[in-house]
């Protein structure tokens, strides 16, 4: 069924909110997958590489990016993990005279303007590879799977954007007393269901924050 569907089960029909409805929709997408990656083995189930190369483009828009995990840089031989500077030493990173140059032996990175840049600068031999998470800023209500999302969670963002929609209701509502009722007693048991979706994922938080992997062991590993 479409995620249209699955949310009117809860709302009745929404033709009403076609303007909205979309917006509450990647809304809930980008809600869900804000608490759901503060579990670190669900995180990585989340997130996607995008190999920065010559063909490709050398930097990354972040526009729609939540959080990265790591960046690595091959040098010839192996990946590299590459760790984040400020912009304000990238020139001095690629300058061989300066103190702070850096080889592909140890990559750096930055970002800019809300754009990641690679230090040295990736090419087709020597790629750069970002792995991220990235909502879906497209998926629409006619749609039945949502990418980069498991399905496992697809009732996390039904309950979310249904629960906007009827907030809205009760709002459009109250001269209507009955009706405002309505929505209020449907809003609880959405906000109930949101909650109950949730709580491993808030509960978990903090059991889930520490902890990282060994850097020179996974600079260590061979391609």
């Amino acid at each position: 069924m479409s995620f249209q569907t699955d949310i009117e089960a809860y709302t009745g029909s929404i033709t009403d909110e076609a303007t909205e409805a979309p917006k509450f929709l990647r809304d809930a997408v980008k809600f869900i997958i804000k608490i759901i990656m503060l579990d670190k083995g669900v995180a990585e189930r989340l997130s996607a590489t995008s190999r920065l190369s010559t063909t490709n483009g050398v930097t990354l828009d972040l526009a729609n990016v939540l959080k990265i995990n790591y960046i690595t840089r091959y040098d010839g031989a192996r990946d590299k993990i590459a760790t984040e500077t400020s912009p304000q030493f990238a020139a001095a990173h690629e300058d061989p005279n300066s103190i702070y140059f850096t080889s592909e032996f140890d990559p750096k990175y930055y970002i800019k303007d809300n754009i990641l840049y690679v230090i040295p600068e990736p090419s087709n031999a020597q790629p750069a590879d970002v792995r991220a998470i990235t909502p879906d800023p497209s998926v629409a209500l006619s749609d039945t799977a949502i990418a980069g999302l498991p399905d496992e969670f697809y009732d996390g963002v039904v309950y979310h954007a249904s629960r906007n929609i009827l907030l809205k209701r009760i709002v459009s509502a109250d001269e209507d007393v009955e009706l405002s009722a309505w929505y209020e007693q449907q809003y609880q048991k959405v906000h109930q269901l949101l909650m109950e979706f949730l709580e491993p994922y808030i509960v978990g938080k903090a059991m889930n924050m520490g902890g990282g992997r060994n850097e020179t062991a996974t600079n260590d590993r061979t391609r």
